[in-house]
């Protein structure tokens, strides 16, 4: 059903301070919700997490699995999202949203491009915009990513999300017409930025010259 497994255990202590006792101890705290019982407040093991991370589990079926009782309890779920400390990116919470396996759900699937390096140079820089997609889809059929090749884009061109090709019983979400990914000439981007450029100093000088013409007046 799923590859991603998330031994946790179940936790009282709630707040900041419990929080961060247990960030200082290695483990994360988390909390799952969306069954039939309340939310569960968990714990995970940061290493173990961090390794799930890295294999793409995020927006992906998981299998939480915990104590509930004498007996282990296995919940599938979505690992919804992560939440991480800005300067350093070490995971502060994780959050799993429990699924019927018999409803869709919406989640995100990554955009992997491929093929630059088949690329002819024909002086344009590859500039993704969508690094991934929003679809709705039953939780065991989610997709581990969308490939992309883009070995024969040229200069000036894109490809659009209308171009993927999903699985049947998978819809992608996000609008057909948006760019996934552009090749752009280089000296376009670089009239643009004197564009800009040139626009920011007119308003600065139109800003300059009519303080000065109030300080005229004043005088």
């Amino acid at each position: 059903m799923t590859d991603y497994l998330v031994k946790a255990i179940r936790r009282d202590d709630s707040g900041k301070g419990a929080n961060r006792q247990l960030r200082r101890e290695g483990k994360i705290p988390a909390v799952l919700y969306g069954n039939e019982d309340a939310p569960e407040k968990l714990v995970i093991e940061t290493r173990d997490f961090e390794r799930l991370l890295k294999q793409g589990a995020l927006g992906k079926l998981v299998n939480v699995e915990f104590k509930a009782g004498r007996s282990k309890k296995a919940v599938p779920a979505l690992l919804k999202e992560v939440q991480t400390e800005p300067l350093n990116g070490k995971v502060m919470h994780v959050d799993f949203q429990a699924v019927d396996m018999k409803q869709e759900i919406g989640t995100i699937v990554a955009i992997h491009y491929t093929g630059e390096e088949r690329r002819v140079n024909d002086g344009s820089v590859i500039q993704p915009l969508l690094r991934e997609v929003n679809v709705t889809c039953l939780p065991d059929r989610i997709p581990s990513f969308f490939e992309v090749d883009i070995s024969g884009l040229q200069a000036g061109e894109s490809i659009t999300v209308s171009t993927l090709k999903p699985e049947e019983g998978v819809t992608i979400q996000t609008p057909a017409e948006e760019v996934l990914v552009t090749a752009a000439l280089v000296h376009q981007e670089a009239e643009a930025e004197t564009a800009e450029g040139a626009e920011a100093g007119a308003e600065d000088a139109g800003a300059e010259a009519g303080g000065e013409a109030k300080e005229d007046a004043g005088k």
